[in-house]
């Protein structure tokens, strides 16, 4: 996998202390950014392209955070992907919710670049990263 500079991500998940030292807050910033990342997406890749980017990344960061695997050995369908997601996010702390879904973000984006490359994934992301990112300096 080609080495982007990728180094914006982390900004999405910085923020004042009060809305990031809270695992549930956290892990709702995290979603969020994967929420909007699919709106944009489901047209272009398809919702079986998203499952299937998303159970690749998550496969690959749960070797670095082994509990993430909970995330895709879903015992209830009628859970989605990002209940369950957020689900093992809010069971740690915020600081590790925080280094998981930075892991998360920078490996979708990066395998999202295999799949249709730069240019667009550059397009379609920073124009949802960025919303997201100038809401939570607002402190929304």
């Amino acid at each position: 996998m080609e080495n982007h500079d990728i180094g914006w991500i982390a900004t999405l998940l910085e923020g004042h202390d009060h809305q990031t030292n809270c695992s549930e807050l956290m892990a709702d910033r995290i979603i969020e950014l994967f929420s909007e990342a699919e709106k944009k997406l489901s047209s272009i890749i398809g919702l079986r392209g998203l499952s299937k980017l998303h159970h690749a990344n998550i496969s690959k960061i749960a070797m670095q955070y082994s509990w993430l695997s909970a995330a895709i050995e879903n015992p209830d369908p009628s859970l989605k992907r990002v209940q369950l997601l957020r689900s093992v996010l809010v069971e740690q702390t915020a600081v590790t919710s925080k280094q998981a879904g930075l892991a998360l973000l920078q490996g979708f984006y990066s395998r999202l670049v295999t799949l249709i490359g730069l240019a667009v994934t550059e397009i379609l992301l920073r124009s949802v990263w960025e919303t997201s990112s100038a809401k939570y300096a607002r402190g929304l």
